[in-house]
């Protein structure tokens, strides 16, 4: 942990302009399963980078939650911080089988012994233990305007008083939506006014025609109505390293 928060600070004298941090669940070596904890420490190391969620796996949390967690930050950093959401691994319709059930159980018994799973059961296992929202597309770009509408709008009034992500509502943060060069992800963060980031490192088939359905949808500005709009819109795909006496710039689309 000391070691990424060493690279972050690094990245800004450097001239970089952000660094956002993954989500990464179930493994060794990796300093990725909080990414909204580690852009709170990015943001306390650090007086001008932006820092933000690349990606906040979106099915992982309850959208008030997350709302109320990353408001906190931008509250603390304001204009520095982004939220980035994706969908994350798909996760197998239906009830768990019975030995990823039993994995669950086990884990209320610490002296019972560790089970073993077989190959293909990471998906399985993952959506038994994270996940804690509707996983599937749909449920996903549900969760997608909730978490825009908590930054946006009270939740709802009793007797005339409002309620409210607190923090969050009105959050000087910026959303993202990110997508795996599914034509559907870039046509929904077109739909949404929000910028859109191409995961071409995970796959780089069809990026050229998710560039394009973005676009198309997005006429290239987004129409987010937050404390921070970031215009003009276009899909970013990668930082390179500044060169010395240059400003730090994004590699142009295309």
């Amino acid at each position: 942990m000391a070691d990424v928060l060493e690279l972050v600070r690094s990245a800004e004298e450097w001239g970089y302009h952000g660094y956002w941090f993954g989500e990464h669940h179930l493994g060794r070596g990796r300093a990725g399963a909080s990414p909204v904890v580690l852009t709170a420490l990015a943001a306390a190391a650090t007086q001008r980078l932006h820092v933000g969620t690349a990606v906040a796996v979106l099915p992982h949390y309850r959208p008030l939650a997350l709302v109320e967690q990353i408001g906190t930050i931008a509250e603390l950093y304001p204009d520095r911080v982004h939220l980035g959401l994706g969908k994350g691994t798909s996760h197998p319709d239906g009830p768990a089988p019975a030995r990823i059930a039993a994995v669950s159980e086990a884990l209320a018994d610490p002296s019972s012994a560790v089970p073993k799973l077989e190959i293909g059961d990471f998906a399985l296992l993952l959506k038994e233990l994270a996940v804690s929202s509707d996983s599937s597309v749909d449920g996903y770009e549900r969760s997608v305007r909730q978490v825009l509408s908590l930054l946006t709008r009270p939740v709802a009034t009793i007797d005339g008083h409002p309620l409210q992500a607190a923090p969050g509502l009105g959050a000087p943060v910026t959303p993202w939506l990110f997508g795996l060069t599914s034509v559907r992800s870039a046509q929904h963060s077109a739909a949404a006014g929000l910028p859109y980031v191409v995961n071409q490192h995970v796959s780089g088939h069809s990026v050229d025609e998710a560039v394009a359905a973005y676009r198309e949808g997005s006429g290239r500005r987004c129409s987010w109505t937050g404390p921070i709009s970031p215009t003009p819109c276009t899909p970013s795909r990668l930082l390179r390293r500044p060169r010395p006496n240059d400003s730090p710039r994004r590699i142009p689309d295309g």
